[in-house]
């Protein structure tokens, strides 16, 4: 029995350069269910031990002999598909799991063994977690051929995982079919990766010998187009390499993520369509010098395993190379040239080769939107062309076919969904063969003529910085992505709905109603967004933006111009937070230390902005990331500067004193959280303290310096830790603190100790992961400030205070009235003292003033916590015991705390 379907012609339609049905000609799907079936098969048992897979494989021989008996065709190449995928994927988890290697993975046992390599090296750049320096990081696979613990054992074939850490440029520079020992420690890999086992190791692997020269020869290329493109801009160093060889390890991290939101991931990824434009371009060069066409077939044919070898034989190029030999055999045989019945004797082909194919996402993905440009894409262009000119019909066919073919799967992977995605697949089309070709030619001519290779860099430099402005335009529009249910519920949710609507809008009625609904969405959300003013009040001052587990801080100095104090960790997230503040002139991005969590985010505040100068502070740990800021700064030609105790920063009605560190501190806890810049910034209508990752050491030498720290706000210090010197309220005398923390974080920050010391100082907390960016807004009466979530659109938690209505000071100290919220500051800190065994003290003032009398006095309660915060158990409540001191005209007498 065979299965066919009815499809109209639409030109060059097919991945590579063959035409498709033409209108009444028939698409041959005999294979589709075999080829299911196979795919299916070998997604289960490369999940189960090989006896069940003996099992499968005798039920399917006795069923395609019951078949065969009845004579049924189709079932009897169903039940051959399912024997031989229960028999590839029961010998593939056999010799996974074959020789002494996965026992002493379980045993964790420390090795050395001789591995050949099989895949280019990845990089990973170490960053900070927490107070945790994370190094570099080379993560590669190989194939074990020997094992050396603590008697030789040869013969064995294991597929092994390398993470690799110390000296990352020898471990960088490997090639595949480079053959090496390496000495480290085994561990398991995770349930149902397809490795043996993985190894950890330090230092230079032990080389022997050298890669095979086709794999030499595609390391000369590959670094030859990196070399070619080294004098262009940032965007295209990183992308083209992407484009043409699928090596974005120079690509901007932020430029990453806007292709992943436009829905342009698969132009970095080398795939069918880089296969496509290939064949085509070969095809057409042949047929201009006239060389006949098999001839020309047996020359693409050659140039494609040439360029598999080159990009690396990820899964989607292989769909594609395994697709065009078929197609190209059927053609030099003369049988009818069906790109369906390629695809789908690819995919058979494959999972029988490669079992673990069936559990890869880049396979489903590319032979998803493969299957829908070649069954559906062509029906809808034939439909479009009656209402649009036929290049823009075809063009739109394709993409919108594209994208609800991968829609449900990239839900399910990412639990998002675009909506630029269309739009920018358009927008980018026209410039992605033009990149491809010059690209190619670039690495072609590299190693044979640096000079012509940058002339066709600089040509292709022209449709790649296309590339990444559409997908950084698309990405920014508003509602680019929507969040869909991260689950397989999710994705059949997704899929159901897609059939739905595709089955709905053939019905003139349903396509009316739907193209007025997009229409007045549309204008909707333009007049909304060209109207609407930045997303704080008119009159915000300072906003800590909902960075997640970090700081990312911005100060309005004027109505043009801001400052902004670290960036978070997340590049994206700092990015749409100014976005949203309508921000795009920073006058200085002052970075308190150089933990990833506060500078990670740079990138995307650099992106987009003018930014005059980046200040850092005297303390230049971890390298790591003092390198990486380097990098960001110089790429983005932003100067860098440091400050040091004492320094002043002046921009528009903003000035920011360094109040620390003075001296810098050694051997702590931490050595970059406490020599943290600390910023008393003073605005006319409110004063900050911003006190960086500072803990109980540091802000100690901080109040014994005797810097004036009195502020209206308190950025709280290292996100709310236990590690606080609780004195530091009392002094600093804010109404308000802002506590910059991310969601679910791991570090138990903020800490419950410091959060409860906060509210019973009568002290109004806002915290970021709770209350969304906090927004401090002086519309020309009392401060205002508020809690946004998402869009900032909704506000939680409003404060209103008047900003210091009286402020008074002694010899000993300042007091600082604050309306209803009275005055908190403690005159003379050495009055009180509380045991050593607590950790500081919590005081507030309440000022007294008799009618017009110059005379003052104020009542002092202070609190001394009861015991010091476990260190193990942050969720620990601590006790606070009252106690209360009066000052008549502010006169310092002595008190003491017990505990």
């Amino acid at each position: 029995m065979a299965c066919s379907l009815s499809m109209p012609s639409v030109g060059p339609m097919s991945v590579l350069g063959f035409e498709a049905p033409g209108e009444g000609r028939v698409i041959d799907l005999r294979l589709l269910v075999p080829a299911l079936t196979a795919w299916a098969v070998c997604w289960w048992s490369t999940g189960a031990p090989p006896r069940w897979s003996g099992i499968a494989c005798a039920a399917g021989i006795l069923c395609a002999a019951a078949a065969w008996l009845i004579r049924r065709r189709l079932l009897v190449m169903v039940c051959v598909a399912l024997v031989a995928a229960a028999a590839s994927g029961g010998l593939h988890v056999a010799a996974v799991r074959a020789g002494p290697l996965p026992a002493m993975a379980r045993a964790g046992d420390r090795v050395s063994i001789d591995v050949t390599v099989s895949t280019d090296p990845v990089l990973h750049v170490g960053k900070t977690s927490g107070s945790q320096l994370l190094p570099d990081l080379v993560i590669l696979r190989g194939v074990a051929t020997g094992v050396n613990a603590p008697r030789m054992v040869t013969g064995l074939r294991g597929r092994v995982l390398l993470l690799a850490s110390g000296q990352t440029s020898a471990w960088m520079a490997l090639s595949p079919s480079q053959r090496m020992v390496v000495s480290g420690k085994l561990a398991p890999p995770q349930r149902g990766d397809d490795l043996t086992a993985v190894l950890t190791t330090r230092g230079p692997p032990q080389l022997r010998g050298r890669p095979n020269l086709v794999q030499r020869s595609a390391g000369v290329i590959r670094s030859g187009l990196r070399t070619a493109v080294a004098g262009q801009n940032a965007d295209v160093r990183g992308l083209l390499p992407g484009l043409v060889l699928g090596d974005v390890s120079r690509m901007d991290p932020t430029l990453t993520d806007d292709f992943r939101t436009a829905g342009l991931t698969h132009l970095t990824a080398v795939s069918g369509a880089n296969v496509a434009i290939l064949f085509a371009v070969v095809l057409a060069a042949a047929r201009l010098v006239r060389v006949p066409p098999r001839s020309a077939m047996v020359a693409s044919t050659v140039l494609l395993v040439g360029f598999v070898v080159l990009v690396r034989p990820t899964p989607s190029v292989l769909r594609a190379a395994v697709m065009a030999g078929l197609l190209v055999t059927a053609a030099l045989t003369g049988r009818l040239r069906q790109p369906m019945s390629a695809l789908l004797g690819a995919v058979l082909l494959l999972m029988l080769l490669d079992p673990e194919l069936s559990r890869s996402a880049g396979f489903a993905l590319s032979t998803a939107a493969t299957a829908a440009l070649l069954m559906v894409a062509p029906r809808w262009a034939v439909v479009l062309r009656r209402r649009l000119p036929r290049r823009l019909a075809d063009s739109l066919a394709v993409a919108t076919a594209a994208q609800l073919a991968c829609g449900p799967l990239i839900a399910v992977l990412s639990g998002q969904v675009s909506l630029v995605s269309v739009p920018a697949n358009l927008l980018a089309e026209p410039a992605v063969p033009l990149a491809t070709v010059m690209g190619v030619l670039t690495a072609i001519t590299a190693p044979v003529s640096l000079p012509l290779a940058r002339v066709f860099a600089r040509v292709a430099a022209l449709p790649t910085i296309w590339l990444a402005e559409v997908a950084r335009h698309a990405a920014s529009a508003p509602y680019a992505t929507v969040a869909w249910p991260q689950s397989s519920a999710g994705g059949v949710g997704l899929g159901a709905t897609t059939v739905a609507l595709v089955v709905a809008v053939r019905f003139r009625v349903v396509r009316r109603v739907g193209v007025s609904l997009v229409a007045g969405l549309l204008v909707a959300v333009a007049c909304v967004h060209l109207t609407a003013g930045p997303w704080a009040g008119p009159r915000w001052v300072f906003v800590a933006c909902d960075v997640g587990q970090g700081d990312g801080l911005v100060i309005r100095a004027g109505p043009a111009t801001t400052v902004v104090v670290d960036t978070g960790p997340d590049p994206g997230r700092m990015r749409d937070c100014l976005d949203n503040l309508h921000i795009r002139h920073i006058a200085v991005v002052v970075l308190s230390h150089l933990h990833a969590d506060h500078v990670e985010g740079l990138p995307g505040v650099l992106q987009g902005r003018q930014v005059d100068a980046i200040d850092v502070g005297p303390f230049a740990e971890p390298a790591v990331e003092s390198a990486r800021v380097l990098g960001w700064a110089a790429a983005a030609q932003v100067p860098v500067h440091h400050l040091v105790a004492g320094d002043t920063l002046t921009v528009g009605d903003l000035t920011a004193s360094v109040v620390a560190p003075l001296v810098l501190m050694h051997s702590t806890d931490s050595d970059p959280n406490n020599n943290s810049l600390v910023l008393r910034a003073v605005l006319p209508a409110v004063t900050l303290l911003l006190t960086g990752d500072i803990e109980a050491q540091a802000q100690r030498a901080l109040l014994d310096s005797g810097a004036r720290i009195d502020a209206d706000i308190l950025k709280v210090p290292h996100h709310g830790s236990a590690n606080q010197d609780l004195e530091l309220l009392g002094r600093v005398g804010s109404f308000a603190a802002v506590t910059s923390v991310g969601a679910g974080n791991t570090y138990g920050q903020p800490s419950p100790f410091t959060m409860a010391a906060i509210a019973a100082s009568g002290i109004r907390g806002f915290r970021t992961d709770h209350d969304g960016a906090v927004e401090v807004d002086a519309g020309g009466g009392p401060l205002t400030i508020m809690g946004h979530h998402g869009s900032g659109t909704a506000p939680k938690g409003q404060v209103r205070a008047a900003p210091r209505q009286l402020r008074s000071a002694t010899g000993a100290g300042q007091a600082s009235a604050r309306g209803a919220v009275g005055v908190v500051l403690a005159p003379d800190r050495t009055s009180v003292r509380c045991a050593p065994a607590t950790h500081g003290m919590l005081c507030t003032w309440q000022l007294q003033r008799s009618g017009r009398s110059p005379s003052s006095s104020a009542t002092k309660s202070c609190w001394c916590p009861a015991r010091s915060p476990p260190p193990r158990q942050p969720s620990a409540r601590p006790t606070l015991r009252p106690m209360s001191v009066t000052w008549p005209g502010l006169r310092s007498t002595p008190a003491s705390c017990s505990t």
